[in-house]
């Protein structure tokens, strides 16, 4: 119990993953590569891409999320045209 107790606040720690993070999108889903892991999902597979003071989103069927930070993008504008984007292709894939 007590080392539940100990480790449970230094979970994130321990996960925290120290490479740089690479994310595509197209019309099919979104890809994302960090250090030798590696995810996909389909757009079908999202239920909503938001926008939250800057923050980016993209919140799974099951519940889980991908949020990209504004500090991901070069610029304001290149984060709108990621969210665009992004928006296009999820709306899209669910006529």
């Amino acid at each position: 119990m007590l080392g539940c107790v100990v480790l449970l606040p230094m979970w994130p720690q321990i996960r925290f993953k120290p490479s740089v993070r690479t994310l595509k999108i197209d019309e099919k889903g979104f890809e994302t590569v960090i250090g030798r892991r590696s995810g996909a999902r389909r757009w079908k597979e999202i239920r909503s891409v938001e926008d939250s003071d800057g923050t980016i989103v993209i919140t799974g069927n099951n519940n889980n999320a991908f949020i990209v930070p504004s500090r991901a993008f070069a610029s304001e504008q290149e984060r709108l045209e990621f969210y665009g984007a992004a928006r296009r292709f999820h709306a899209g894939s669910n006529p």
